[in-house]
């Protein structure tokens, strides 16, 4: 739940993929793109 949690704060914070990745500790950048895919709050937060 951390790891999910800290990976979804430096998407928020606009951090780029690919340092969040190296900090992360992933092998696979694809890995780090589901912190990147937008949850329906976003969504309506960019909406509204």
């Amino acid at each position: 739940m951390l790891r999910h949690s800290f990976g979804k704060q430096m998407v928020r914070k606009n951090i780029n993929l690919s340092t969040i990745k190296d900090l992360m500790g992933h092998e696979n950048i694809q890995t780090t793109i589901i912190y990147a895919r937008s949850d329906e709050g976003s969504m309506m937060r960019a909406v509204v």
